[in-house]
């Protein structure tokens, strides 16, 4: 998991390490900014 240098983490990050992405290898959020 890759997080940016300017993001605070405020929650468990276990969720997404644990999310089924059906096989796909890498996936991403749009900045909402």
């Amino acid at each position: 998991i890759f997080v940016d240098a300017d993001q605070i983490v405020r929650a468990d990050m276990a969720e997404l390490r644990d999310l089924d992405l059906h096989g796909i290898d890498l996936s991403l959020v749009f900045d909402c900014l």
